[in-house]
């Protein structure tokens, strides 16, 4: 597996419905409707989510989504917790993942 054939992408709504078949193959369970995405992942009219592509499939092959607040509204700051992290089955134990996270 080479790293090199796969692009991290920001989220974009075009890929809603593809992202929500492989969240629920992943995870066996519902994916948030898109409003709720849309509110969870947007901060200061920007996505706070990111896609790993397969470069020659143009496939979502991961996701990483950070949920960003103000941290401190007097001082300044923010903090991002991370949700709806994964990287499908065929390509874990590769460390594809920790150069996704990193990118």
């Amino acid at each position: 597996m080479n790293e090199s054939n796969y692009i991290v992408e920001s989220y974009d709504q075009l890929f809603f419905n593809e992202l929500k078949i492989i969240y629920e193959d992943v995870f066996n369970r519902k994916f948030l409707e898109k409003e709720a995405y849309n509110k969870r992942f947007r901060f200061n009219g920007k996505y706070s989510s990111y896609l790993l592509i397969e470069k020659n499939t143009k496939k979502i092959k991961g996701h990483i989504g950070f949920k960003i607040y103000n941290f401190n509204e007097k001082y300044g700051g923010l903090i991002a917790f991370r949700y709806s992290t994964f990287i499908l089955d065929e390509i874990r134990g590769k460390g594809i993942y920790q150069s996704f996270f990193n990118e």
